[in-house]
């Protein structure tokens, strides 16, 4: 009974923190900054909290059942189409450049619907082709096909499709968290790209119409 009554607490906590997410990926690189400080101090907190659980055994329950309820609120974004995985970590292939400590605001795989946002950004002098260190990609999203194996990770693979080259995508989410991966492979000849955050539900406010 205990841990249940921990959990629907932490629950609750998770209710907002997903809220907030939302709220950080509607401009991803260039605005909402100091919400994304504010869903990583929600975060922590969460898990300072549970740290705090004198009772080992009981710790590890609820540390497993935040983690459940996570996998299932974000598999259910997955399936829905309305979701935001903004990468820590970025690894390009075959040239294996690696950034370790990625700007989640700007290096992002955004699906809304039937349309996806594939964007890059570093930090070099280079502009790139979006001038933030990278390029961005945005097209239709074809249909998505889903499976999962004997662990439970989720995964999705479709394609966006643009005015002149498509990206195809493959995200896997793993089982028991909100961790996720994907992989960007564009149909332009410069290799694949490699993700890794957490993935977010997320679906983008409609803009406000003229009275």
């Amino acid at each position: 009974m205990m841990v249940k009554k921990i959990v629907l607490a932490f629950s609750l906590m998770m209710a907002g923190a997903t809220w907030c997410s939302a709220q950080t990926a509607t401009a991803p690189h260039s605005t909402n900054q100091q919400q994304s400080g504010t869903i990583e101090k929600r975060d922590t907190v969460q898990l300072m909290a549970v740290d705090k659980i004198k009772d080992k055994n009981t710790r590890k329950q609820v540390k497993a059942q935040m983690g459940t309820m996570r996998f299932q609120k974000v598999a259910r974004a997955m399936r829905e189409g309305y979701f935001v995985l903004m990468a820590s970590s970025v690894r390009h292939s075959p040239s294996g450049a690696i950034d370790a400590s990625a700007d989640e605001q700007a290096n992002f795989v955004l699906v809304q619907g039937h349309s996806g946002v594939f964007q890059t950004a570093g930090r070099g002098i280079n502009p790139g082709l979006n001038n933030m260190g990278g390029f961005t990609f945005k097209g239709r999203m074809g249909k998505p096909t889903f499976s999962s194996n004997k662990k439970g990770d989720l995964f999705m693979n479709f394609t966006l499709v643009g005015s002149d080259v498509n990206c195809d995508v493959y995200i896997t989410l793993f089982h028991g968290s909100g961790d996720a991966e994907a992989t960007v492979t564009p149909a332009m000849g410069r290799g694949s790209f490699t993700l890794r955050g957490k993935l977010r539900p997320y679906k983008q406010p409609k803009p406000a119409t003229a009275p």
